[in-house]
């Protein structure tokens, strides 16, 4: 069956590339649903200005301000009942690099049943605060010990297509958080489901482009503590010995005799 693909936006006071996003979507063929936490003001006219503009995009605005991943889950969940099949996700502020769309659309035609999640090679933030790349490898650390997998990459970066009914399963089945701490664990969720992720190289944004991503590093580390707390929960229910054992088997037990 045919992927039927939908790019959705995730926007908060974040319009000056709203024009070029929507613009290289719509380029692509893809319907575009853009959904605002709670704006307001002038982003809401260009927002009205750029659904006027083209039949294909819509638009979908929270009353009040509820997170990142607020917005995802009613997006997706939107799209699944609106008929389609995957969800393109993408911020508007422009973190990630639109010249690396077409990849993920074709790796999500050839892998259907999967989750095709961006990775930038580098990143503008890490490198010159010692803090931020001392709490971005405590959460890859923690990324592999809940997934029980070594696999997993740069599960903050929101370029992704999910497949829809896989996701909104989840969505509706788990608590998944609402704000930024939503991206790593709607995938390790997925993860322990048996949803394959693919991960893919997209070119980092320039250093130059300025950025506007409305997070605070405290409020980040306190979602993502929490976060971590919820999954490492969820998997000691699961199997906790069968987990430890593929886990050890998969990457540490490397001469095995039968």
């Amino acid at each position: 069956m045919e992927n039927r693909l939908i790019a959705i936006v995730i926007h908060h006071r974040q319009e000056n590339f709203l024009k070029e996003i929507t613009t290289a979507l719509r380029q692509l063929k893809l319907p575009v649903l853009i959904v605002d936490d709670a704006s307001g003001g002038a982003a809401r006219n260009t927002i009205a200005e750029v659904v006027q503009s083209d039949a294909n995009i819509d638009s979908l605005e929270l009353e009040s301000k509820k997170g990142r991943g607020a917005c995802l889950k009613r997006a997706l969940v939107k799209a699944v009942n609106d008929g389609f099949t995957h969800a393109l996700t993408i911020d508007a502020d422009m973190t990630q690099n639109i010249g690396d769309l077409q990849k993920l659309i074709d790796e999500s035609e050839h892998l259907p049943k999967a989750v095709i999640s961006g990775c930038p090679s580098n990143t503008n933030t890490a490198s010159d605060d010692p803090k931020a790349e001392y709490i971005k490898k405590l959460h890859g650390l923690l990324n592999a010990l809940n997934a029980c997998s070594l696999e997993f990459q740069d599960t903050t970066c929101g370029l992704r297509i999910y497949p829809l009914d896989e996701t909104c399963e989840v969505i509706n089945q788990e608590n998944c958080g609402d704000g930024i701490d939503f991206d790593t664990e709607i995938l390790i969720r997925l993860n322990w489901r048996g949803t394959p992720i693919k991960w893919i190289d997209i070119a980092p944004v320039p250093a130059d482009r300025p950025i506007n991503n409305n997070f605070s590093q405290e409020n980040t580390a306190l979602l993502i503590s929490k976060m971590h707390a919820r999954l490492f929960a969820g998997m000691v229910k699961r199997k906790p010995k069968e987990a430890a054992m593929n886990f050890i088997n998969k990457h540490f037990i490397i001469n095995r005799r039968d």
